[in-house]
């Protein structure tokens, strides 16, 4: 039995070329079947697609969690004169004794919590007899007025908090309270520009490249991470890093479901899930326990990034390199994943199957060199290269898609890091916080990995996923608004049930997402939709605020809300399954109905091709 008949069923294959059908498994519908050249020539569940699935773990730094160590905001007090502070040491006051001697307090009914610590008494604090007598006399203080700390702040952590970190060293308390925040979101906004770039890039000059060139850029954010002087600085470089890790993480992530068929995306998704998620997130727990410096503690963070230079060695895109017209190196391509997953040399009857299809490909014309259209003769369909971002906007089909996804993106985004941060809220210790949110990524890259193994359908598993999370927020909400028992315990179990259903939603997101898209346009549909998720990222810091002014569960509620609009959105998505993608966007020829993707009766994509009179 030749190589081309193991284990594949050519039925429905539809080809025009000249002599036997079987002879050209390998085209579909005038069309290059990467699946079929996967599944029985090249393999697609070898070291060729696992040693990227490992490549893309290794480089990634978890930078996103850091804020949960270095944001942790330590109370404080005002500083006062070097002899009153001495006086304070010599008296062996703790903190809190010298916090509710100065200014107003906890327990005070007229201080607002956010500004406690912000002011002192107006009053003559160098006079140490006076202070003495202070001391157990504090009505003198009754009725004074306040004014803004003049030396600065003295900064005292919790045993829950880590123990330094940019709130303290760069002052950002009371009047500047909201410049924390502020950080982690444009962090998050970098996400978003990074996304979009990277997905455009991705298509434009290919997925190798794009991720090159932001491994660069991540380092050197990294660098400037720790050497920054000031906030600014700080803020920018942390946007950057953020920038660079998602701009090269959407060109890793859809080379890696491109290289591999629909039966094992779940499996290659599930191990970068618990890689980032559980080892990376977790290590970062470890390094925050030991690694008591945030400047320090963010240089080892961002030591992953040096793995970048692993890319060089990673292939590019197959369906990509089709969708661009370059039918030799796609060939090569093969012959690479070929090698690598078998470990020996080609075979001379293999080869002459790669040069046959080489061959073939460029005799039909199947895909043109030149920027023409390319007029496919069953259907009449003209496929016009424009600008692939354009494309997006150009075709109604896409514009509808990439909204809704957009839309599933900022809810699932929104909740997952809202409840990521909200780690800091809650007290308890951060590091087991932080441990067991990391840990919730291996429940839940299981149930993700167990229902697309065992269901076709992408959608469904995610709406009941989905649903579930809105119960479980919405209950916690209500809890702790009624009850003063063990909130805090209540709120990171249902946080953390969240994170575990969130997370496998992620996963299953980036797969139904990309599948929507046609290789041509994968990463700029994928990084554009995903890109717009991150508006809900940049939200989420501020929601989070809220337990502050209204109560402790009140962020729960709205991201309950928030993923009530997500549902709403996937009911009007079509379906996908996984086979069969599309490798290009095809555009109608004059007088007819415009091309579209959508899903069949069995919630198969396929192309519906365009009727001329």
């Amino acid at each position: 039995m030749s190589i081309m008949q193991k284990g594949y069923e050519t039925h429905g294959y539809q080809n025009d070329i000249v002599g036997n059908p079987p002879d050209h498994p390998w085209i579909s519908k005038d069309v290059l079947d990467v699946d079929w050249i996967l599944a029985n020539i090249v393999g697609s569940f070898g070291f060729w697609q696992w040693s990227l699935a490992l490549i893309t773990i290794l480089s990634v730094p978890p930078s996103a969690t850091l804020p949960v160590f270095t944001n942790s905001e330590p109370l404080h007090r005002c500083q006062m004169e070097p002899e009153v502070e001495n006086y304070f040491f010599k008296q062996n006051l703790s903190f809190h004794q010298i916090a509710e001697l100065i200014g107003p307090w906890f327990g005070d009914n007229k201080s607002n919590p956010i500004h406690i610590g912000c002011q002192r008494y107006v009053a003559n604090w160098t006079d140490l007899e006076w202070l003495a007598l202070l001391q157990n006399n504090t009505y003198l203080l009754t009725n004074r007025r306040l004014e803004p700390c003049p030396f600065g702040f003295v900064h005292h952590y919790m045993g829950h908090q880590y123990p330094d970190g940019v709130v303290a060293e760069f002052g950002t308390v009371c009047e500047n309270h909201w410049l924390t925040p502020l950080s982690t979101s444009l962090y998050i906004l970098g996400m978003l520009f990074g996304l979009i770039s990277g997905g455009w890039m991705s298509d434009s000059w290919g997925r190798k490249p794009t991720a090159l060139i932001y491994a660069v850029v991540e380092v050197s954010a990294g660098i400037a991470i720790s050497l920054a002087p000031n906030y600014t600085i700080y803020t920018l470089a942390r946007a950057f890093v953020s920038c660079a890790i998602t701009g090269k993480l959407i060109a890793l992530t859809v080379l890696q479901m491109e290289i591999t068929l629909a039966t094992y995306r779940a499996y290659f998704s599930a191990a970068t899930s618990i890689g980032h998620n559980f080892f990376n997130r977790g290590l970062v727990a470890l390094l925050a326990y030991y690694i008591t410096k945030w400047r320090w503690l963010n240089m080892a963070v961002m030591c992953p990034a040096l793995f970048s230079i692993l890319y060089l060695w990673i292939p590019e895109s197959p369906r990509w390199l089709y969708s661009q017209n370059r039918v030799e190196d796609t060939v090569r391509v093969f012959r690479t994943g070929y090698v690598r997953n078998r470990w020996t040399k080609i075979p001379r009857e293999v080869e002459i199957q790669f040069k046959t299809m080489l061959n073939t490909i460029n005799l039909k014309n199947l895909v043109t060199t030149s920027s023409e259209a390319c007029v496919n003769s069953p259907s009449k369909q003209v496929k016009k290269r424009s600008f692939a971002f354009l494309q997006l906007f150009r075709v109604t089909h896409l514009l509808k898609t990439t909204i809704l996804c957009g839309t599933l993106f900022t809810g699932n985004v929104m909740c997952y890091f809202g409840l990521l941060f909200y780690a800091r809220v809650i007290n308890l210790s951060i590091y087991l916080i932080a441990f067991i949110n990391a840990l919730t990524a291996i429940p839940g890259t299981i149930i993700f990995t167990v229902l697309y193994r065992h269901f076709r359908s992408r959608k469904r598993p995610l709406m009941c996923l989905y649903a579930i999370v809105v119960v479980v927020l919405h209950s916690g909400a209500i809890f702790s608004i009624f009850s003063n028992q063990a909130v805090n315990i209540v709120l990171a179990a249902c946080a953390n049930i969240s994170l575990i259903l969130l997370g496998a939603s992620f996963s299953m997101l980036y797969i139904y997402v990309s599948e929507l898209y046609p290789s041509e346009i994968r990463t700029n549909g994928l990084g554009f939709s995903a890109g717009l998720g991150r508006i809900g990222g940049f939200c989420c810091t501020f929601i989070n605020h809220l337990h502050r002014i209204v109560s402790d569960g009140f962020p729960l509620f709205v991201y309950g809300l928030v993923l009530i609009v997500s549902l709403f959105a996937l009911c009007i998505l079509p379906d996908t399954t996984g086979d069969k993608l599309l490798d290009f966007v095809t555009f109608p020829a004059a007088n007819s109905t415009p091309v579209t993707v959508s899903p069949d009766q069995h919630g198969e994509t396929k192309h519906r091709p365009v009727n001329v009179d």
